[in-house]
């Protein structure tokens, strides 16, 4: 259990920040905690407000007077205007009170969901070998950031599988053009395209995207087709 709890912010005290698996569980088991109870209030609650609303024997003698007839058994507003005026306000104040309480109830506990602005490059291997080859970058994009990125995958720990997972073009595409991102960064590399080919003005990085969601991932620029995508795993 990680995060604020006992230490509100704005009002909101964080009970668990971590895992978004875990996350679901722990919001799973706060909802049925919360639930449970809660439908068994409004049961008792509705109870006691058609109990409170049932004619009784002499209210029904009342109204047949008058030419009347009553729901007995039932809820029934109709009824509303011949039940004893104080049975009427306790009906009234457990409508205002139970309906919005149950409700309530649910939005004491709440999941938010963090997404990650990310770059998404498109590679020739070199990039992985050979610090630079980035002259796609043009001047006011900051060479010296995608340099950053690349010495993350120098000296071989692109290879490495708790830094960077190997994922197919289908999982890619799922990850990574979704609303939300919840990994870091990813990069298509070509390994048909060579830094030398003529085909290549821009040395090992062919293209970038960036951004928290939706990113274009799918590039009909460089041939041959896609032949495997590294996606950073981030700390949970």
């Amino acid at each position: 259990m990680d995060g604020a709890a006992g230490k509100p912010q704005d009002g909101i005290a964080t009970a668990y920040e971590g895992s978004c698996e875990v996350a679901f569980q722990w919001m799973t088991a706060f909802h049925l905690f919360i639930n449970v109870p809660g439908s068994a209030l409004l049961g008792a609650s509705s109870y006691c407000i058609q109990r409170l609303v049932a004619p009784t024997r002499d209210e029904i003698d009342q109204a047949h007077a008058k030419g009347k007839w009553l729901h007995v058994g039932v809820l029934s507003l109709g009824d509303l205007p011949y039940i004893n005026r104080k049975r009427l306000v306790l009906w009234a104040l457990l409508v205002l009170i139970s309906i919005p309480l149950h409700f309530l109830y649910n939005s004491v506990v709440f999941q938010t969901i963090a997404t990650v602005e990310v770059d998404f490059l498109v590679v020739t291997p070199g990039f992985f070998t050979s610090r630079g080859g980035l002259s796609y970058i043009d001047s006011y994009m900051n060479s010296e950031y995608y340099l950053e990125i690349q010495d993350t995958l120098l000296d071989g720990k692109y290879l490495d599988s708790t830094i960077f997972e190997n994922i197919t073009a289908a999982k890619r595409f799922k990850r990574y053009s979704s609303p939300f991102i919840r990994n870091g960064n990813g990069l298509d590399v070509y390994l048909g395209v060579a830094d030398s080919d003529s085909r290549v003005t821009n040395g090992s990085l062919l293209s970038v995207d960036n951004g928290a969601g939706q990113i274009r991932t799918i590039s009909s620029d460089h041939k041959p087709p896609l032949s495997y995508c590294l996606s950073e795993i981030l700390p949970e």
